[in-house]
């Protein structure tokens, strides 16, 4: 099956956070509804199911889901399992504090303890 290109986690042209999957034929993306504002500091997240659809991604800001939007409809057979290396942070707009990877699902439960305890247990 088809690989992803590219999976991206950033902001876009109007400061939203956006999550964006990627291959050479298909493109998924979640954008928040709300941009950021600068000088304020937030947690951050996102989650994927692994379905191959723009639902599958669920955005997190400050413990809580973030209103959002899907765009692009199917990855179909393609896969965001690759062993390309993950890069976060490639512009020097935000500084970037607490950072990780998971590989396994997690809930707004585990976002909300990541945003008023600085971690996940």
């Amino acid at each position: 099956s088809d690989v992803c290109s590219s999976d991206l986690w950033w902001l876009n042209s109007v400061g939203q956070p956006e999550v964006v999957m990627q291959s050479s034929s298909a493109t998924i993306k979640r954008s928040s509804t709300t941009a950021l504002t600068a000088g304020t500091a937030y947690n951050l997240g996102f989650s994927y199911d692994g379905s191959g659809t723009p639902g599958g991604i669920t955005l997190y800001r400050n413990g809580a889901v973030d209103t959002s939007t899907a765009t692009g409809t199917s990855l179909g057979s393609r896969t965001i399992q690759n062993a390309t290396q993950v890069t976060i942070g490639t512009a020097a707009v935000a500084d970037i504090g607490l950072t990780a990877v998971f590989n396994s699902a997690k809930t707004v439960i585990d976002f909300r303890r990541w945003a008023t305890e600085g971690g996940f247990r």
